[in-house]
């Protein structure tokens, strides 16, 4: 059953109080400087509330097991070192066998970029050599009927076709 005083009006007001006669009664070094209220107003409703009542028997126990429990005694022990130095040793092991494998990838792949890196300079050097070299003047000189050829005239009549054709053959 759970013990709830905070809730009901006319326990709220002993609270303290309630919490000062348990540390009375607790044996040690702090006890002595608490005063155990002496109030007759207190008194009397500790004997007629039995939630306070309560509250006090279970502060009561709650201290005694709590003064009653053992503080560890010493670490995890050698076993539980020995196993987590094991685990840490295996960890380290598996990521050095693993950096093993990928290694001469890492050092190949180095050495393609590398590679790669020097055929492609290559390779632009000689597309920039083979680049047709003409002057400024040059071009300044071009006319547009240079770029741009005069169509051949198209002629009227079909013979006039024919005979074209077989004067570009010969």
């Amino acid at each position: 059953m759970p013990l709830n005083i905070w809730k009901r009006g006319p326990c709220r007001k002993h609270i303290a109080r309630l919490e000062a006669l348990l540390k009375a009664r607790i044996p040690g070094p702090d006890s002595g400087d608490v005063a155990v209220p002496a109030d007759a107003e207190f008194a009397k409703h500790l004997e007629e509330c039995r939630g306070c009542r309560e509250a006090l028997e279970a502060g009561e126990l709650a201290g005694v097991l709590l003064r009653e429990t053992r503080n560890p005694e010493g670490g995890p022990g050698g076993f539980f070192a020995a196993r987590v130095t094991a685990r840490i040793v295996a960890e380290e092991q598996r990521h050095l066998a693993e950096a093993d494998l990928w290694r001469p990838m890492e050092v190949l792949a180095k050495k393609l970029v590398w590679a790669s890196a020097l055929l492609l300079l290559v390779l632009s050097s000689v597309v920039y050599e083979m680049k047709p070299g003409r002057s400024t003047m040059a071009r300044a000189q071009e006319s547009v009927s240079d770029r741009f050829p005069e169509p051949v005239p198209q002629s009227a009549d079909e013979d006039e076709v024919l005979v074209s054709l077989a004067e570009r053959g010969r």
